[in-house]
């Protein structure tokens, strides 16, 4: 955008000159979570129990130990809401087994972005006692919802604005709503994890009746997070073509996570690799074809270098 290629309206906002108008940062997605737990069961990974010399020297001399795992995936699973469409899996649910420990609100503000106010007073006092326990994270993986990313000045060192629109389709929160009690119900009514959701109401929602349907709302509301899963800022057929060429720009492609129209299901990890993997082919072809005179590379006002 700072080069004139994006929004007209948001590039005269800014007297950007403008070289092509199109949608840049216009319909932005990424995956929102909601963290389901704790249930207090061992056992559990505690960083200040577990990880010591005696972890480190297992992992190192033969590969064992709890440093050669993550808590964090625990277990995993995909499941269908009921306001899925098209008919298939829009949830994935990430077991983790994390004890309740003192640094455990700080840990969360850092990753999740959590308040630690809040997590403080929730936690309190099992957090001070280093209490075994095991969490979930419903992960939204089809959301509803768009948000946008605009240019917050002409500085190329400002961030930018980006404002991802969470949860603003009502089917979102409806689909987390979902996971969030299927976790719930997992926990509590299975014979072999048999262990109730923690007792205290989330700080901000003692109003509604615990374990309502309003209440998980209301905590999905407080505790749902990104995953830094951002996609279509670039859009697939609304800025790049099908060979990931900017529409109406001479020699500039896009060869990453932004030219995703809409999230894939799971993580975006793959489905970039894939992208560079194709991206990186048909820049090895363009040039082939302009090395050996097959086809000629367009000269204009408009030219740009190939971006990989």
């Amino acid at each position: 955008m700072l080069s004139g290629v994006g929004p007209a309206d948001h590039l005269a906002s800014l007297n950007i000159p403008l070289v092509m108008d199109l949608p840049v940062g216009e319909k932005i997605q990424d995956h929102t979570n909601t963290l389901a737990g704790p249930f207090l069961k061992s056992p559990s990974v505690n960083p200040s129990r577990d990880i010591n010399i005696q972890a480190v020297n297992s992992f190192l001399t033969n590969g064992s130990g709890i440093l050669a795992a993550t808590s964090a995936g625990a277990g995993q699973g995909f499941l269908k809401s009921p306001v899925a469409h098209p008919n298939y899996a829009d949830l994935q649910i990430i077991h983790s087994a994390s004890a309740l420990h003192p640094r455990l609100p700080q840990d969360l503000n850092h990753k999740m972005g959590l308040r630690v106010d809040i997590l403080e007073k929730w936690f309190d006092p099992y957090h001070k006692m280093n209490t075994d326990a095991r969490f979930g994270t419903v992960v939204l993986g089809r959301p509803k919802s768009f948000g946008k990313m605009m240019l917050a000045s002409t500085n190329p060192y400002d961030n930018p604005i980006i404002d991802p629109q969470y949860l603003t389709h009502p089917d979102d929160i409806e689909a987390l709503l979902y996971g969030f009690k299927k976790f719930v119900d997992l926990y509590e009514n299975t014979e072999v994890l048999n262990t109730k959701l923690f007792p205290k109401p989330v700080p901000g929602c003692e109003s509604e009746v615990f374990k309502s349907d309003d209440y998980y709302r209301c905590v999905i509301k407080m505790f749902s997070f990104t995953m830094f899963h951002h996609v279509g800022s670039c859009a697939l057929g609304k800025v790049v073509d099908n060979e990931l060429r900017v529409i109406g720009i001479d020699g500039l492609r896009v060869i990453d996570a932004s030219v995703m129209p809409r999230l894939p299901n799971g993580n975006t990890q793959a489905a970039t690799i894939m992208i560079a993997e194709k991206g990186s082919d048909l820049v090895s072809k363009s040039v082939r074809s302009y090395r050996y005179g097959n086809t000629q590379f367009k000269r204009s006002k408009n030219r740009f270098w190939h971006v990989t």
